[in-house]
């Protein structure tokens, strides 16, 4: 039996399709229902894999990766483990519900394609960027029929650029990247976005750009709403 929703009942029309209930198990993944939402973690996978390499006795780490380490060239020539490459591999399979260990924003990092003259101006021309992303975003919500009617909240970490995109005074600052400077002012103006700042204290999204001490990596980690599902209460 289709169940009475919108989204539902539009697949309905087009595919022949089968309720088979809420979602528990995709694969390598297992899905939890709450009131409070979903969770989807990998526990069994998890647990496979340590069984695999003999380490289900093991101590689990507070963080990914530690911030003090500084890596060198790889100086060893031997042959390649193939082992190691698979662990590897499923490890990475394994980040992908984890945002907090994935390092995620480097799948989309690229070098600007304008050449910049300060950070501030570096920080702008990615504001244009997450400006667009966002209106992407948004058009996609209101194709799946999700009403968005107030204006899209842009958050930076430096004072210069939100300074930048909202007063025509720069102008001459920004002469070399003058079109992101438009689009940018044009959408304030337009009451598509608004801009505020962030500090850099409480700029969670760092969390998925480099690695942290223990401390702020849990306090990130707590304002992102992330918790172990399985820790006992």
């Amino acid at each position: 039996m289709i169940r009475e929703s919108y989204f539902e009942n539009l697949l309905a029309k087009e595919f022949e399709i089968e309720d088979l209930g809420d979602l528990k198990y995709f694969p390598r993944m297992e899905v939890s229902w709450s009131t409070e939402g979903i969770c989807i973690s990998q526990r069994k996978y998890i647990l496979d894999l340590l069984e695999e390499t003999s380490m289900l006795g093991c101590k689990p780490l507070d963080i990914p990766m530690d911030s003090n380490v500084k890596l060198g060239l790889d100086q060893d020539n031997s042959s390649v483990d193939k082992g190691y490459q698979r662990l590897i591999g499923k490890l990475i399979y394994l980040s992908h519900t984890r945002l907090d260990i994935g390092f995620s924003v480097c799948l989309r990092s690229k070098r600007q394609t304008v050449v910049v003259r300060s950070s501030a101006e570096a920080e702008f021309t990615a504001l244009a960027n997450g400006i667009c992303e966002g209106m992407w975003i948004k058009r996609l919500l209101e194709e799946l029929k999700f009403s968005i009617d107030s204006p899209m909240r842009i958050f930076c970490d430096n004072q210069v650029a939100i300074s930048i995109a909202k007063n025509p005074v720069h102008h001459d600052m920004t002469k070399h990247v003058e079109i992101d400077h438009h689009f940018t002012k044009e959408k304030i103006d337009e009451g598509i976005i608004t801009l505020g700042y962030m500090p850099t204290a409480l700029q969670t999204a760092d969390i998925l750009t480099k690695a942290f001490p223990r401390v702020n990596f849990e306090e990130i980690k707590s304002q992102l709403g992330m918790l172990n599902i399985y820790s006992p209460t």
